[in-house]
């Protein structure tokens, strides 16, 4: 569903807006209750990166074992029957 963000600064037009939603078929949430959807590129949603994540953990699970990355992606591709 499209979502849409107002800003106002009087009080009246948020009471102005509510009237006009019974109306018109539209929903208000309040700034809290609002949840920011994720992207989705082709079905895939996309999270924001992590800054505390660091590539030394990754270094420590592949050194040290004669892994080649031709050889990774044909198996992590592969599918299972």
């Amino acid at each position: 569903m499209p979502q849409i963000v107002l800003t106002y600064e009087k009080p009246e037009t948020l009471k102005l807006l509510k009237s006009l939603a019974k109306y018109l078929g539209f929903n208000i949430a309040a700034k809290g209750k609002m949840k920011k959807q994720p992207d989705c590129i082709n079905g895939v949603s996309v999270l924001p990166a992590d800054e505390s994540a660091s590539l030394d953990d990754v270094r420590k699970i592949f050194t040290g074992r004669n892994i080649d990355a031709v050889q990774l992606r044909k198996e992590a591709w592969r599918r299972k029957k």
